[in-house]
């Protein structure tokens, strides 16, 4: 280098370093040869990672005092720690524009490696399952979605991940691990559940259902269900199985399937009550020969029982008494017989006493000497009147037709009725068709077949479509929602899009977990935030900085907006509406 000649030299230095970058501070000198001049406009640049930055601009220097090099400036660069280390190059350059000497200069360039950011790894422990995840790296200052591979166990079901053997759930597949540290995730398991449920099988007091749990030996309630003349003989697997009398398990006994089960009563018949079959009663006459006119009834019936000490009763009433009236006569058959069965032929009762001219009922009541609160009483048996083509009641004030007149203001049928012609009806509102009676213009009629009631009633009805009915006038439902309604009204939908005011009140949160701010020159910086909710998201958000104010962050919504369905449970059935 001649006497007044110059170079340009460059220096480094590490100001700083965190988990996020290195800081490095590039100068930028001017070397001269020992001269004494002041030099002017001269300026100065230093360039590191690529980037270049003017660090004198246009300057004075003084070398009055024989320095020899001048630092004409530095800056500091902010080097991002990546995935691996890597290395950055550094460099200056001068220029001077003075009258007394002029020129450009570069320096030679210098070399700085930037550490890797700092890595941890994410085990994963089946805990006493198969298929675990394999480990992830976590990087320093990033958020890692756990795997969603999910481990298996037989008999259990995968509840999540636990940061020890024995903890509770802290993080689901799929979720986000932010903190900068090992760490060895355990699966945490629930024992698979099945309801064992009773069926008493036409019994009662069936026991409450109980909890079957994988691996574990369920010792089946010891409560025993009851039926009236039966013994409970223990549990079935099924309704058929219980029916032929198959028991499977005992009251009490273990179980030990790994499996939902419902077990029916097994009965087996302690007692059957009193039978009586093959009855006819008709009217007949003294000597037991069936005849409309007769005054006697004739019993004719088949009986069985369990047990000995048999009493078997006839019984007759007027149609129009109650049993257990004054009315109601009887005549004892058998009185604490020890037979268990037998017939009865051609039994006459009544004394000549069952009129003509009356209707009348008649029953057997049979019992053994279990008591009569195990009685048997027979189906009621109807035994009607002479009969007669027509018969006007005595003062004229009721009629029957095939049979006696019994009633006042009644005209009474023995017959089938045939109609060839309409038949009106006496209303409120005068006299009518038997359809304007019944189906009044406006009336709706529903059933599960197609046919047009006007071809049942006649009238011209119409259709009605996809709606549900309603009832008219003013209602305030529960939730205090008060509606009027007026007849012929239509409304409502099939399925609804909610709207904003139709949403509930809520919010979302959102908590700030950390920042970083980038220096080196775009003006942005990351916000890294984590949402409360279940489980809780990760995101990072690019926000502009500025030195005051605020920010905003958008959160991306979810949701596809379709409808949900209106329409509760329903039975679809025709439906018209009488027009004229």
């Amino acid at each position: 280098m001649g006497q007044y000649d110059f170079v340009c030299n460059v220096g480094a230095e590490l100001i700083g370093s965190d988990g996020w970058a290195d800081t490095l501070r590039v100068h930028c000198y001017w070397k001269c040869n020992g001269w004494r001049y002041n030099m002017s406009p001269v300026y100065g640049w230093v360039t590191c990672n690529g980037e270049e930055r003017l660090v004198a601009n246009g300057i004075s220097i003084n070398f009055q005092n024989n320095q020899g090099q001048y630092e004409l400036g530095w800056s500091d660069y902010r080097l991002d720690r990546r995935q691996g280390d890597y290395a950055v190059s550094y460099s200056a350059r001068l220029r001077s524009d003075s009258s007394y000497i002029s020129g450009a200069r570069s320096s030679g360039s210098g070399s700085h490696t930037v550490g890797s950011l700092a890595r941890h790894t994410v085990s994963y422990n089946a805990n006493g399952g198969s298929g675990a995840p394999g480990a992830q790296t976590k990087w320093y200052g990033s958020v890692l979605t756990l795997s969603g591979t999910r481990p298996t166990r037989t008999g259990y079901t995968f509840q999540g991940w636990a940061t020890s053997a024995g903890g509770g759930v802290a993080y689901q597949p799929g979720q986000g691990y932010a903190n900068d540290a090992n760490i060895t995730l355990y699966a945490v398991w629930k024992a698979n559940t099945w309801a064992v449920k009773y069926n008493s099988n036409g019994g009662s007091g069936a026991p409450a259902d109980q909890t079957k749990t994988y691996g574990q030996t369920l010792k089946l309630s010891t409560t025993k269900p009851v039926r009236t003349d039966y013994n409970f003989m223990g549990w079935a697997t099924s309704k058929a199985n219980a029916d032929k009398g198959t028991v499977t398990y005992a009251a009490g006994a273990n179980y030990t399937a790994n499996a939902a089960i419902t077990l029916y009563a097994v009965w087996e018949l302690a007692y059957v009550r009193p039978r009586i079959t093959n009855l006819t009663i008709s009217r007949c006459d003294s000597a037991g020969n069936i005849s409309e006119s007769g005054t006697y009834l004739r019993y004719d019936f088949k009986w069985a029982t369990d047990l000995t000490g048999v009493y078997i009763q006839c019984q007759w009433k007027p149609q129009t008494a109650n049993w257990g009236s004054s009315s109601q006569k009887s005549t004892t058959i058998l009185s604490n017989s020890s037979s268990k069965s037998g017939t009865i032929t051609k039994k006459v009762v009544g004394s000549g006493a069952i009129s003509t001219e009356q209707s009348w009922s008649a029953r057997v009541y049979i019992y053994d000497s279990k008591g009569t609160s195990y009685a048997t009483y027979s189906s009621d048996m109807s035994i009607g009147t002479i009969a007669y083509p027509i018969d006007v009641r005595k003062g004229g004030k009721g009629i029957a037709f095939g049979k006696v007149a019994e009633a006042d203001n009644l005209a009474d049928y023995n017959f089938d009725v045939q109609f060839r012609k309409n038949f009106k009806l006496k209303t409120p509102g005068g006299i009518k068709s038997f359809l304007d009676a019944v189906y009044p213009v406006g009336s709706i009629y529903m059933s599960v077949k197609s046919t047009n009631p006007g071809t049942l009633f006649g009238g011209t009805w119409v259709a009605i479509a996809g709606k549900f009915l309603i009832g008219v006038g003013t209602h305030t439902d529960t939730n205090g929602d008060k509606r009027t309604l007026s007849a012929g009204q239509i409304g409502g939908e099939y399925g609804h899009v909610l709207s904003i005011d139709e949403m509930p009140n809520h919010n979302h949160s959102i908590h700030v977990a950390g920042t970083r701010l980038d220096v080196n020159g775009d003006n942005n910086f990351r916000v890294q935030v984590y949402t409360p909710t279940s489980g809780g998201d990760f995101w990072n958000l690019g926000l502009a900085r500025s030195p005051q104010g605020s920010h905003d962050a958008a959160i991306t919504a979810t949701g596809n907006s379709k409808k949900h369905n209106n329409i509760p449970p329903y039975l679809a059935v025709y439906m018209w509406q009488r027009t004229s």
